[in-house]
Formats: structure tokens, C-alpha cells, sequence
């Protein structure tokens, strides 16, 4: 039987299980707790940040939403797994104002944050840095290897965090936590499924959680994704060569070990299969322009395992409050297999390990608040690609994507100091951060080819670099329920194994490129929110001033019709722009909401004449907004929400834009205004359904910048089962 068949009564075979098991929810018994009362209407809308919500990413502890002095919101876990956008991690932030996700496949997801993405923006897992010295510039995959399923909430800080946070925090950080398990003395489990039509997607979680009161507390958790070919929209339809499969496991322990002390113990684990980049093969189907490719298949294996100790204690009054010491240890594999024409294969990866620490204090003092620590984090990378001509190897390169037989070490020493003073708070901060990198194995770019036996054609590279960037911030209050605040921060990028050794193939020809300098960034913030009883909103108004950012310049050379890029610290510049959020209670049954978000600006680079110029940067978002409504009938416990997400035309390209043929149209990515409506109710005490209907004027469209095009009109289902 064909795959394709066999998949379709995959999907059919799924859906009736999942329907039937929604009908004999209604009459099983109630063992469990209550779903949570988050499930109430507000997953997939754009809620401003309300006064009792609490945040620990911006002040790198528990703090009240309204007293930060700087943009930022909480996505919930129910937004991630029923909102409009659950397919991943960071499909979850999609209609965030001031964010563009970008895709360059299916599994390829990767946000821009006010005009960032790549390795100027950082994600974390509670609180441990994501990033390692491989990101490169520009979208990544890395985000998608973060089970959505996993964690409970996502925190995004907007804008430069690089003094608590360290390098590659520029556009923002996000931090994806996990949630403590009930200590009851019994057990509890708990099933989730979602069903996607247009994605071809079927998602099965299910974990458990118990433990004893005041012994300790665990949750383990299994995840399965299955993914079939996208049907997009009408002009587009079945995009062949989409799917892949996925499958997690992750558990968190906590153990009190006295009243003041605590130890936490927990991993993850995600394996992908097979994850297709499909616009640079021959199953890419062209929207508006764009230009197919030419690769038979090209596919990715990704393997992240996450594994971590922390243990937090109270000083008893003497030089800290507060102190919390994490040790951790991850590794992130990937192999990817790219099938050319002519019978060639190549195979190119990374083995990347990274060793952590982290040791923390605060104190409340009579100058403040004080929080400070240090932290370390230590890259060993082992990188390789092998070539073949019909089965048979050709080629052991000297390195694959980065350098191979690599190190790198990031080692940061932070301040902050939070000083209230009547309605007025303010937030000074500053870091001492230093960057080592060691290189032993680099193609030399001045030497044709990447065979080892080629004499000169290995070089080692030992580079290291300084930095200390500081911020201040401050917020004044203005009543209970509002805050204005403004603010001056920092940001350094060290350059790491990617900016210097990248010897790879994407929308560019990259070389290793020896002597790169850091890069500098200076953001002014200014920012209004309200929690009235009845509306609750934000507006936030940025400029980033940009200093020698590398940047990635076509030199006019093309390689197999592939433009060949010269990376240089070039980049002065700006962006700027503002994202605004609000909702009102119409009335007790109806809520209206709104996100909107723009950006614009230009860095330096070069044409391939050598010419500097000034050009956007790339991939800017143009004006994106979210329209929509919740209704919540007063005597009922169903609700149902509708929006409209509209972007107008994306058509500020960097020079590099203007040569990504295959995933830019000419002059930019066309507007585009999508509905949605989404629907859920309890079956019973433990039962909740959630029917959804995307897309629902079935419009081809694709995110700016991405590889592959939207779902079209898709049937959601999703059911959350406690027991």
C-alpha cells in the first residue's frame, strides 16, 4: 500500500478514536482533580499581562507582571497545546506582537524578536541556556526541539537581557518552564490528544504526577507526534515531502531536604526523524515567484537530551536571602542527509555537549534588592560530513557545518540592584561577561575544497573576547492598577564557532571567516500598561542602535547558482518599532481583544561591488495585528473565540533577502488575513473538548521568510482527559 495511503487511514483511524473516546468521556467517572480553570475560553487569545500574573525571567526571580519594568508576556499551557498555533514551541508565539516565526520547514521554526532570530535571541529551559556556540545567524531549528507538552508556561522578555542573561540575549529571551508536581499521596494522570486536518498532525501525550506531602513531588511525561504532508491553502494544496515524527520524554523530581531547602532533578529528551527542508528540493511547490529547488531530499535527524540538579536554599539572614546553585549537562545531535542530483550524497553534523553552572544570590538590603551570581558554560563539539558518489564515499571533510575537535567557553559575573522609592521602582544592572573559543580542526577558506590531504588546508583558530554591559530601568506607578515605565540596556554578542568557522550550504555559501570582533547594541524602551476591572492593555515603543553586527553580504560569486556570502563586523545600524496588546469585557459575556506590532530599520552591508550600503535588516515583520473576540455565556461553562490575523506585505529585504530565492518572492512575501474560530467545553468533571476551525477561508499564505506555506483550512480536535 502507498505511504500516503497508509497515513491518510492513519489520521482516519485516529479521529474516530479520538471522537469516541470524547463520547465515552461523558459518562466516566471523576477520580481526578478538575481540569484547570485556564480552560475557560482564553487559550488562543492575546491577553495583556493581568496584575496577578508573575514572571521570573526579567528579574531572574518571582516578580508581579506589572511591577517589571520592561515588556513582557506569559504564554500558558493552554495557548500551547489548543491555542491557534500549538503545532510546536515556537509556533506558540506566532501572533505575539513585535514577533515574526519564521519556517523554514515544517520543524524549522524559529521566532525574530524585534528584528532578531538565530543566535540573537536566547531560549532557555528553566533559566539554563538552550543556545550553544553552533546557533547560527539567521532562523534555526533548534526552538522545535522544545516539547510544547512539557513545560507550563513560556515567558518571553522582550528587548535586550544580556545582564542577567549573558550573550545572544539581544532580542529577546525565552524561558520555557516546567511546573512542579502536586505532592499529594496519591497519583494522578493525565491524556492529551490533538488532531489536526490540514496539518496532517496527530499529537498523543500522556503523564503522571504523585508523590508525597512534604517527601518529594515527580511528573513524568511521553509524547508522540506524528506529522504528515501540509495541505495548504487553495493554489498550493498537498505539499509533498513535509512530514516527520517526534518523540519525548521528560520527568521532573523535587525533594525538600528541610524546611529551607530544596533539590529539584529533572531532564528532557526529544528525538526527530527525518525533518524535511523542503524548499531546497524538488518537492518544493513555488508561491508567488518563488524558485524550486534542486535537492533530491533533503532531511534532518535531531536528538536534544537535557539533564540538570538544582538546589535552593535560604541564608537566614546572613549575607544572602536567597541563594539557588544548577548544575547541568546537555548534548544536542544532529545529522542531516542532503541527496543531490547526479548519484551524490552528502551527510554533515554536530555533537554538541555543554557542561553548566550557575550560583546565584539575593538580598534585601537597605540599597535594594540585590540579585547577583556567576555562571559558566563549557561546548565540547565534534562536527564532521562525508560526500558519496552513487554509495560510494568520497570525501571525510575536514569539518562538517562548524569547526570539528571544537570548544567554547561563555563564563558571565552579574549584578542587579532593584530600588524602590514611594511609586517610583527602579532596576540597575551590570555584567562582566568572557568568551574563549578553541578551534582545532577549520577548512582554510584560501584553500580549494575541504580535503584534509590538501597541504595548508587545515588551520586552528584561538580567539577570546571581553565585554561589561550594563542597564538601567525604571518604572513609576500611577494608581493601583497602571505603570509607565522607560528604560536603557545593553546588549554583546560574542562571536562564536559559527561566525568564525560556518562551512556550510543554506540560502548561501558560508566559509570560515578568522578575526570577527563582537557585536554591541543599545535598546531605549518605553512602555504603558493598565489592569483596569473592565480593560487591560500595553503599548511599547523601542530603538536598538546597532554596532558592528556581523553581517552576511552576497559577493556576486555564485557556486552551483548558490550566491556566495562574505561575512564582515559592518553592521551600524537601527531598528524600531512598537507592539501594543489589550482586551476589554464588553460586557459579563464578551471580550474583545487586539495585538498589533511593526518594525523597520536598516544596517550597513555590502553589494557585491564592495559598495557599503545601508538595507533593512533581514526579514523585518511588516504590521501584523490579531483581531477577535471570546464569548463566555454567564450561565454556561462553554466559551467560543474567533479572530482574524492579518499581516500587511513584507517587502523590507536585506540584500541577502533578495537573493533567497527559493524562500522569498520577488519584491517580498504577499499580506495575507486568515479567520479562526475556537470552540470548548467540559464533558465532564475531568473531560475537556476543544474544537477548532482554522484558516477558514482556506487562503494561501506563508509566514515572511519562510520555506513552506500554512495549513489551509483545518478541523482541530483536541481532547484533555484527567484521571
Amino acid at each position: 500500500m502507498p505511504i500516503r495511503r497508509v497515513r491518510r487511514s492513519l489520521f482516519k483511524a485516529s479521529l474516530v478514536a479520538l471522537l469516541s473516546g470524547a463520547a465515552e468521556a461523558q459518562d466516566a467517572p471523576s477520580p481526578g482533580p478538575k481540569p484547570s480553570e485556564a480552560q475557560d475560553g482564553t487559550s488562543g487569545t492575546a491577553d495583556a499581562p493581568r496584575a496577578d500574573e508573575t514572571v521570573v525571567t526579567a528579574l531572574r526571580h518571582p516578580a508581579s507582571a506589572q511591577d517589571v519594568p520592561q515588556e513582557v508576556h506569559v504564554v500558558g499551557e493552554e495557548q500551547l497545546r489548543t491555542g491557534p498555533d500549538a503545532r510546536s514551541l515556537p509556533n506558540a508565539v506566532t501572533r505575539e506582537p513585535g514577533v515574526l516565526v519564521q519556517k523554514t520547514g515544517p520543524g524549522q521554526s524559529s521566532p525574530f524578536i524585534r528584528g532578531f532570530t538565530g543566535f540573537r535571541t536566547l531560549l532557555m529551559v528553566d533559566g539554563i541556556r538552550l543556545n550553544n556556540s553552533t546557533f547560527r545567524d539567521g532562523p534555526n531549528q533548534y526552538f522545535s526541539t522544545v516539547d510544547q507538552f512539557a513545560i507550563e508556561s513560556l515567558e518571553l522578555v522582550y528587548g535586550p537581557s544580556s545582564v542577567l542573561w549573558g550573550s545572544d540575549a539581544i532580542g529577546g529571551a525565552l524561558n520555557a518552564l516546567t511546573g512542579k508536581a502536586e505532592a499529594e499521596d496519591d497519583w494522578h494522570g493525565r491524556y492529551f490528544v490533538r488532531w489536526s486536518s490540514a496539518e496532517r498532525a496527530l499529537f498523543n501525550r500522556i503523564e503522571a504526577e504523585g508523590g508525597e506531602e512534604g517527601s518529594y513531588a515527580l511528573r513524568v511525561g511521553v509524547t508522540d507526534k506524528v506529522f504528515g504532508d501540509i495541505r495548504a491553502g487553495r493554489g498550493s494544496g498537498e505539499l509533498d515531502g513535509t512530514s516527520y515524527d517526534e518523540r519525548d520524554l521528560d520527568f521532573r523530581l523535587d525533594v525538600p531536604l528541610g524546611d529551607e531547602i530544596e533539590l529539584t532533578f529533572a531532564g528532557q529528551h526529544v528525538q526527530q526523524n527525518n525533518v524535511p527542508r523542503t524548499h531546497t528540493t524538488v518537492d518544493a511547490v513555488p508561491f508567488a515567484g518563488t524558485a524550486p529547488g534542486t535537492d533530491l531530499q533533503r532531511d534532518l535527524d535531531q536528538t536534544r537530551d537535557l539533564l540538570y540538579g538544582r538546589l535552593a536554599w535560604e541564608g537566614e539572614g546572613g549575607l544572602y536571602d536567597d541563594a539557588r546553585f544548577t548544575l547541568s549537562w546537555q548534548r544536542q545531535q544532529e545529522e542531516q542527509e542532503r541527496l543531490r542530483t547526479g548519484g551524490r550524497k552528502e551527510l554533515l553534523g554536530l555533537d554538541v555537549s555543554t557542561l553548566g553552572a550557575q550560583l546565584e544570590y539575593e538580598k534585601d538590603t537597605a540599597w535594594g534588592l540585590l540579585t547577583w551570581g556567576v555562571e559558566d558554560y563549557h561546548d565540547t563539539v565534534d562536527s564532521w560530513r562525508r560526500d558519496f558518489v552513487n554509495g560510494v564515499k568520497t570525501l571525510d571533510a575536514i569539518q562538517g557545518p562548524v569547526a570539528d575537535d571544537a570548544s567554547y567557553n561563555l563564563f558571565g559575573a552579574y549584578l542587579q540592584d532593584e530600588v524602590v522609592n514611594g511609586p517610583y521602582e527602579t532596576v540597575f544592572g551590570l555584567r562582566w561577561s568572557h568568551a574563549t573559543l578553541d578551534a582545532n580542526r577549520v577548512d582554510n577558506p584560501d584553500v580549494a575544497g575541504n580535503n584534509p590531504a590538501t597541504p595548508g588546508n587545515v588551520l586552528s583558530i584561538r580567539d577570546s573576547w571581553s565585554a561589561l554591559v550594563g542597564s538601567v530601568r525604571s518604572l513609576r506607578h500611577v494608581g493601583d492598577d497602571s505603570a509607565v515605565y522607560a528604560g536603557l540596556s545593553q546588549g554583546f554578542r560574542a562571536p562564536n564557532l559559527s561566525d568564525l568557522t560556518a562551512d556550510l550550504v543554506n540560502s548561501g555559501i558560508e566559509q570560515p571567516t578568522p578575526g570577527l570582533d563582537p557585536e554591541y547594541f543599545v535598546q531605549a524602551e518605553v512602555g504603558a500598561r493598565t489592569n483596569q476591572i473592565d480593560w487591560r492593555g500595553e503599548l511599547a515603543l523601542f530603538h536598538t542602535w546597532i554596532r558592528d553586527m556581523i553581517v552576511e553580504s552576497p559577493t556576486g560569486e555564485l557556486i552551483s547558482g548558490v550566491p556566495v556570502l562574505q561575512k564582515d563586523n559592518v553592521g551600524d545600524g537601527a531598528i524600531y518599532g512598537f507592539e501594543v496588546r489589550g482586551e476589554r469585557d464588553l460586557d459579563d459575556e464578551w471580550t474583545a481583544f487586539v495585538t498589533a506590532g511593526w518594525q523597520s530599520g536598516e544596517v550597513d552591508q555590502f553589494t557585491a561591488g564592495g559598495e557599503k550600503v545601508s538595507k533593512p535588516t533581514s526579514r523585518l515583520m511588516p504590521f501584523s495585528t490579531v483581531l477577535g473576540a471570546t464569548y463566555r455565556p454567564a450561565d454556561a461553562d462553554w466559551w467560543v473565540t474567533g479572530d482574524t490575523f492579518i499581516a500587511a506585505k513584507a517587502d523590507q529585504l536585506s540584500l541577502k533577502d533578495e537573493t533567497d530565492t527559493q524562500r522569498i518572492p520577488p519584491g517580498g512575501t504577499p499580506g495575507y488575513g486568515v479567520l479562526g474560530i475556537r470552540a470548548g467545553r467540559p464533558l465532564n468533571p475531568t473531560t475537556t473538548l476543544t474544537v477548532a476551525l482554522e484558516n477558514i477561508l482556506d487562503h494561501d499564505y506563508r509566514l515572511h521568510g519562510s520555506g513552506v506555506n500554512e495549513p489551509g483550512r483545518s478541523l482541530v480536535l483536541s481532547l484533555d482527559v484527567r484521571f
